[in-house]
């Protein structure tokens, strides 16, 4: 097809900035989305792989020997609802995203605890 030219490129990206974005919501960002994009996020998640020797505490998979494991760091109590603690790394732990899924479809993504975490590491 023809390829349009820088200024009409221009012209036509300039009606999605700002107010003019159909999902413009008055430039705010929604605090915890600005938490779990920043800096301090990133280094609790790197911290709790870190202590958990990069394992899955759950079926301790863990990469290597051809094999690619994708891990995910969960927050034992919610991150919405505990803001004090969100980066406090006893508050993480290690699992596999497949593990990891398991335990948000047996418990759910809201108001988890310390003993359902205990149960689901046993079972």
């Amino acid at each position: 097809g023809k390829k349009q030219s820088l200024e009409h490129r221009m012209k036509n990206g300039q009606g999605h900035l700002a107010e003019k974005h159909w999902n413009w919501k008055g430039g705010r960002t929604e605090e915890k989305r600005k938490d779990r994009l920043s800096f301090e996020a990133r280094m609790w998640r790197e911290l709790v792989y870190e202590r958990d020797d990069w394992t899955c505490q759950k079926c301790y998979a863990r990469n290597g020997n051809g094999k690619k494991i994708i891990l995910n760091s969960h927050h034992i109590l919610n991150f919405s609802s505990n803001k004090s603690i969100r980066f406090n790394t006893e508050n993480g732990i290690t699992l596999c995203k497949e593990c990891h899924y398991e335990f948000h479809k047996k418990y759910g993504f809201t108001n988890n605890t310390q003993n359902q975490l205990d149960e689901f590491l046993n079972n």
